[in-house]
């Protein structure tokens, strides 16, 4: 009996929720919040485990820095904090390739994406050509267009903006089609023209291992349950 009692007391914690396919950020982050199931839905896969790699230091940082800190570090999520027309967004992009520096060059691979996490603008963009990403010593960038990058301008190598261009992230749907059209303003957040970059952090990827959905853990309780009572009852005979 008392050997039941414990079952039914992890029985229950599972059941409550105390395993659950949680976001694991390492190290601090500013733009991405734990409790935010996004990424992961948007990779299909989880438990996911974001380690920081880079944070910028916006006084010294040049892009330089951020090559040193991303380059070679396999699959990573990038996200910025811009401003566009006076209203702050968190936008980025999955790469599932490494970063690396060299000339501008494009990888083909379909499973990256950009996003824009702010309420009420959130967007997510599959590439929907063979342009990827981009690498180069002066920028990260997504796409062709650029459809998403970050790069010093205007001289001082510790100023970055950038912009957003629907180029080859043109699928909203994942279904493989573009559904959206070439050109400024039709991309993320809708934005013509520049924007500026406040913050700046790059993330490695892992995976851990699935959790069981509460359903799977429920028809595994109730299964143990049935097999307890079986077995008292095989005794009282």
């Amino acid at each position: 009996m008392k050997k039941l009692s414990v079952f039914l007391c992890v029985f229950c914690f599972l059941l409550g929720g105390g395993i659950a396919n949680a976001l694991t950020i390492v190290g601090d982050s500013d733009l991405i919040d734990p409790s935010d199931n996004r990424i992961e839905t948007w990779l299909g896969e989880g438990p996911l485990t974001l380690t920081n790699i880079y944070t910028r230091n916006i006084t010294i940082d040049t892009m330089s820095y951020v090559h040193d800190a991303v380059d070679d570090k396999g699959p990573t999520i990038t996200v910025f904090e811009v401003n566009v027309d006076g209203t702050r967004h968190t936008v980025g992009g999955y790469n599932p390739l490494p970063w690396h520096t060299g000339g501008v060059n494009y990888t083909s691979v379909y499973d990256a994406f950009i996003f824009d996490l702010t309420p009420s603008y959130e967007k997510i963009l599959h590439q929907s050509v063979t342009y990827q990403t981009g690498n180069s010593e002066d920028r990260l960038a997504f796409g062709a267009g650029h459809d998403l990058f970050a790069k010093a301008m205007g001289g001082d190598p510790t100023v970055w903006s950038g912009h957003a261009y629907a180029s080859s992230y043109r699928d909203s749907n994942n279904d493989g089609a573009a559904d959206v059209d070439v050109g400024y303003g039709n991309g993320l957040y809708g934005i013509s023209g520049l924007f500026t970059i406040s913050k700046f952090e790059v993330f490695s990827v892992a995976s851990g291992e699935s959790v069981p959905e509460p359903t799977t853990i429920l028809l595994l309780g109730s299964g143990l349950l049935g097999l307890a009572g079986f077995r008292r009852k095989f005794r009282k005979k």
